[in-house]
């Protein structure tokens, strides 16, 4: 586990799980979400969503090069391969780190991690090396945890649209935010285990929670939506067993979670040519 820190933040940064970011602390206030088990071996590319989630261990995480379920056609798994992966740390100062996935198809994806006196920011590049177009889905996994949540949360990002996912990760009937179902509302005992995908908000979004807010801000123009998922200690199966704290602020190329074999064909992810590199970047701040 690598140690950053800069002023009142610090990080935990494992490389040896898709160069997560475990803890995020601003002002001793930890922002990522942490899980009530013990986060079992992973299995790389495992198209098994159980199998993924109970190798999980929280925080940040990417989800490339597939989001949401397998995708037989691509041989990518859930989730995809870099979310659980071993990464390869290619530079590390006191507030910042760098690191390099690869597979075996000439993706090669790099991402720096830098500290801020008031949270994080990435900044991430994937190159593809291969002979082809590359459509890939990506999704910063970005999961805020229970002392966000304890007593409820406030979501905020105006003027976008909602579209609720159902259990395969289909879209659902769209309707301006906060949504039919009221998406803004966070809070045990009140909202349900519940996924969505919303058009990214021109300035961010916003989570408040008492005297904190959350501001996550990203390239809407790589990433045009975000995964909006809330498990507030509303689902009672293992391994969750209604003890996990979790809201997911998660920019992605992709309106649906169904994966790549789906968004591909639609133009529902991102392509990159032979040689090209696309690049995006996120950034958090709390106040």
């Amino acid at each position: 586990m690598l140690e950053l820190h800069n002023g009142d933040t610090s990080a935990l940064i494992d490389p040896d799980r898709g160069l997560t970011v475990r803890s995020l602390k601003v002002n001793d206030v930890e922002l990522m979400a942490t899980v009530p088990w013990v986060p079992e071996t992973p299995e790389i590319n495992t198209t098994d969503p159980e199998r993924w989630v109970r190798a999980w261990a929280g925080g940040w995480q990417p989800t490339l090069p597939n989001a949401g379920f397998a995708a037989p056609k691509g041989n990518q798994g859930y989730h995809g391969a870099a979310s659980q992966a071993v990464w390869a740390v290619t530079a590390q100062k006191d507030a910042a780190v760098v690191g390099l996935w690869r597979d075996t198809h000439g993706l090669e994806v790099h991402r720096a991690l830098k500290l801020s006196p008031d949270g994080i920011e990435l900044q991430a590049a994937a190159t593809n090396g291969g002979t082809e177009p590359r459509p890939i889905v990506i999704t910063e996994h970005l999961v805020l945890g229970a002392d966000v949540l304890t007593d409820g949360a406030t979501v905020e990002a105006p003027g976008t649209t909602v579209y609720p996912l159902n259990g395969p990760g289909e879209r659902q009937p769209s309707s301006p935010w906060p949504g039919t179902d009221d998406w803004s509302v966070a809070k045990a005992g009140v909202s349900p285990a519940r996924c969505a995908a919303v058009t990214a908000p021109n300035d961010g979004a916003s989570v408040h929670s008492g005297n904190t807010t959350v501001r996550i801000t990203w390239d809407t123009a790589a990433l045009p939506y975000f995964w909006l998922w809330q498990e507030i200690a509303a689902n009672p199966n293992p391994p969750w067993d209604g003890k996990t704290m979790a809201l997911g602020i998660e920019p992605s190329t992709t309106p649906h979670g169904q994966g790549l074999d789906i968004a591909a064909p639609d133009g529902d992810c991102a392509l990159i040519e032979p040689g090209a590199t696309l690049t995006w970047w996120v950034r958090l701040a709390v106040t």
